[in-house]
């Protein structure tokens, strides 16, 4: 159970009700009162930075399918359960397989369809497990992106570290549907 009640939009502050009615009128389900935003309510500029943060990851230079590997790479290193089945939908509605999303997950190399996507898989797989990055993944991870696109890695693997730890620290429970 998690460790924060879901506030109720007529029990925000002023300024939660402002985050909360941008990311409604932004599109957002429920105003992101749920997961992580559950806690990032409570300091409604930090959800407003993470949500546009959260809107540039979703259009960067990364492919859709090379963005959901590195993110499930990440949430499975935090071992964090309301991330991974909210991206796990959104994986497989990207087209990644149900075989390399059960890889992933089981710690497993999968198969993948390109060069960009097992660049991007070793290169965060080598980022996490190690805390650095080879001069040799780095080079050829930069051959595959371009430094753009190396910086799009990198901030995609840091936004779902915060995802995934604050999921962790305040027990957020994944969606029951």
């Amino acid at each position: 159970m998690s460790r924060l009640k879901i506030i109720p939009p007529e029990q925000m502050t002023p300024a939660q009700h402002a985050a909360y009615a941008e990311a409604v009128a932004a599109g957002t389900p429920n105003g992101t009162t749920g997961g992580p935003y559950t806690a990032w309510i409570r300091t409604p500029e930090f959800m407003r930075l993470h949500r546009e943060t959260g809107h540039y990851l979703q259009h960067n230079s990364l492919s859709p399918r090379v963005r959901q590997i590195v993110v499930l790479r990440t949430i499975k290193y935090w071992g964090a359960k309301f991330p991974w089945s909210v991206q796990v939908r959104a994986s497989l509605k990207v087209g990644l397989e149900q075989v390399l999303i059960d890889a992933l997950e089981h710690g497993e190399t999968p198969a993948l369809a390109s060069a960009q996507e097992a660049g991007a898989l070793k290169f965060s797989t080598e980022l996490l497990e190690t805390k650095r990055v080879s001069e040799t993944t780095y080079k050829e991870t930069l051959a595959l992106f371009g430094e753009a696109g190396v910086v799009d890695l990198v901030s995609t693997i840091g936004s779902f570290c915060l995802t995934s730890l604050t999921a962790i620290a305040f027990d957020i429970d994944p969606p029951k549907d």
